[in-house]
C-alpha cells in the first residue's frame, strides 16, 4: 500500500526553510480538506523579491517534491505570490503584527478606512487608480481538465488581478473569559461562513478556501488560526462581504469588542487580515501528486 506518510516531504521544506537567504518569516499550520485529505502547509516571507530569488537559485527547481514517489499517497503544492506594496493591505484589531507585517520594516497609525464596506479598496494603493477587475480564467498548462490531476505535475496558469486574502485569528494573550467569548460567539459564525464558502464557493467566484489551525514547529496547535482564499477578483470578495453570513461573522466580531469597551477591559484578541490583489505575472501554482480539488485546481478541475 502507498505511503501516506508526509515526514519526508516535510523535512524537504524544513531543510529550504534553514538554508542560505531563507524566509525571515514562516508560519506552519494545518486543515483537513473536504477530500478527506490532511493539508500541511509552510507559508513563507521574504521582504525582497531579490531575496527570495537568490534562496530559490541555490536549489534545484525541484527541491520541494524531489524524493517523494508519485506512487505515494503524498502531494506536494507550491504557490507563490510576489506582492508589491501598491497591490496590498493589511489590517489589525490590535497593534501586533501577523502575516507579512512581522517583517515589515514599520506599522501606521490606527486607521480611518475600516468597518465599512469597500473599506479595503480604499486601503489598496493600486484601488486608487485601477478597478481590479480580473481578465481571464485559471488555466492549466499541457495538461487535460479532465483526466486525474494525481500522478503527475502540473502547472495552473494564473488569471490576472485574482484576490488573495488571508484572515487571523488570534487569541494566545487573551484572558480566560474572552477566550470563553470567542469560542462561544465568534467562532461559531466564523466555522459557519468557512463551510459556506467551501461548499458554494463557485456561486461566490472563490477558487479555494482553507481554514487553518496554526502549529508550532513540531505540528502542535496553538492558539492562532487563520483561512487562506483565493478570489476570482477582488469585486467578488466584496460581493461576498455583504452576504448574510459574512454580515453575522462581522457583527459577532464587532459587538465583542464593543461589549470589552463598554466593560471598561482591555481586549487581546487580535482579529486581522492581509489582502492583495495579484497581476498574473506575480503568481505561479504547481502542484505535484494532488488531487484536483487542491488549491487553484479546483478552478481548473470539474
Amino acid at each position: 500500500m502507498p505511503s501516506s506518510d508526509p515526514t519526508f516531504a516535510i523535512s524537504l521544506i524544513r531543510g529550504a526553510i534553514q538554508s542560505p537567504f531563507g524566509p525571515q518569516h514562516h508560519i506552519r499550520s494545518s486543515f483537513t480538506d473536504t477530500n478527506g485529505y490532511k493539508n500541511i502547509v509552510f507559508t513563507l516571507y521574504w521582504s525582497d523579491l531579490s531575496l527570495y530569488q537568490r534562496w530559490e537559485d541555490n536549489m534545484p527547481a525541484d527541491w520541494w517534491h524531489r524524493g517523494v514517489s508519485l506512487d505515494s499517497g503524498v502531494g506536494v503544492f507550491k504557490e507563490f505570490y510576489d506582492t508589491p506594496i501598491t497591490d496590498t493591505e493589511t489590517t489589525f484589531a490590535l497593534p501586533i503584527p501577523e502575516g507579512y507585517s512581522v517583517i515589515a520594516a514599520a506599522m501606521s497609525n490606527e486607521t480611518d478606512t475600516h468597518e465599512y464596506w469597500g473599506s479595503s479598496r480604499d486601503r489598496l494603493p493600486r484601488a486608487q487608480t485601477d478597478s481590479l477587475e480580473s481578465c481571464g480564467w485559471p488555466e492549466l498548462e499541457d495538461c487535460d481538465p479532465i483526466a486525474d490531476s494525481r500522478g503527475r505535475l502540473v502547472i495552473v496558469r494564473p488569471h490576472q488581478n485574482m484576490c488573495l486574502i488571508r484572515s487571523g485569528q488570534v487569541w494566545e494573550h487573551s484572558d480566560e473569559k474572552e477566550v470563553a467569548s470567542y469560542y462561544t460567539e465568534i467562532k461559531p459564525t466564523l466555522d459557519s461562513g468557512m463551510e459556506e464558502l467551501v461548499a458554494d464557493r463557485r456561486r461566490f467566484g472563490c477558487f479555494s478556501n482553507r481554514y487553518l489551525r496554526i502549529e508550532d514547529e513540531e505540528g502542535n496547535p496553538i492558539s492562532k488560526s487563520w483561512s487562506i482564499s483565493s478570489w476570482e477578483s477582488l469585486g467578488h470578495l466584496e460581493k461576498w462581504a455583504v452576504t448574510p453570513k459574512h454580515k453575522q461573522i462581522f457583527g459577532t466580531q464587532i459587538s465583542h469588542f464593543n461589549r470589552m469597551d463598554k466593560e471598561g477591559v482591555e481586549p487581546h484578541l487580535n482579529l486581522w487580515h492581509e489582502l492583495m490583489v495579484l497581476r498574473k505575472a506575480d503568481q505561479s501554482f504547481v502542484y505535484f501528486n494532488c488531487h484536483n480539488q487542491t488549491g487553484m485546481l479546483s478552478a481548473v478541475f470539474y
